[in-house]
């Protein structure tokens, strides 16, 4: 069976800048050809592609509180894509339309949200009373 991915993604520093904050970054599968993606004085981090291929999701912190975000699948044009208050990490993308991520209020308080690319809401992805859910991942038929 032929490998379908040809390329990576990776979160981590740079020991050639000497940058002690994670950024984002590409490469081959074989570890060519690391392009670095994001360059920003916070955290980036959870970066996942789109089932396109064409965009990539992630968290940063750049703004302040970790927001989720999206940018072309080349690094460039990044912009915040879902804001709430309170912090957002860990994003997946669950269908065409919407995207999963983490969030929380205080250390007791852990939930996962949706965001709705087509109204811009976001509610919880989970409706029962859970309060230390983090990080979900998706099945490649599309369970959870």
């Amino acid at each position: 069976m032929p490998l379908l991915v040809d390329r990576l993604l990776v979160m981590g520093n740079s020991t050639v800048t000497a940058q002690g904050i994670g950024d984002i970054y590409s490469m081959t599968v074989d570890g060519n050809d690391l392009k670095r993606l994001t360059n920003s004085d916070a955290w980036d981090g959870s970066p996942t592609w789109s089932k396109d291929g064409n965009k990539i999701i992630f968290y940063s912190g750049r703004l302040g509180n970790n927001a989720i975000f999206e940018m072309n699948a080349d690094g460039t044009e990044q912009k915040q894509l879902i804001e709430i208050a309170g912090t957002a990490v860990s994003p997946k993308i669950i269908s065409d339309k919407k995207i999963a991520f983490t969030t929380w209020n205080g250390q007791q308080d852990f939930k996962i949200m949706q965001f709705d690319t087509d109204n811009n809401e976001v509610k919880p992805l989970i409706s029962k009373e859970l309060d230390l859910m983090f990080n979900i991942d998706i099945h490649p038929n599309g369970f959870m």
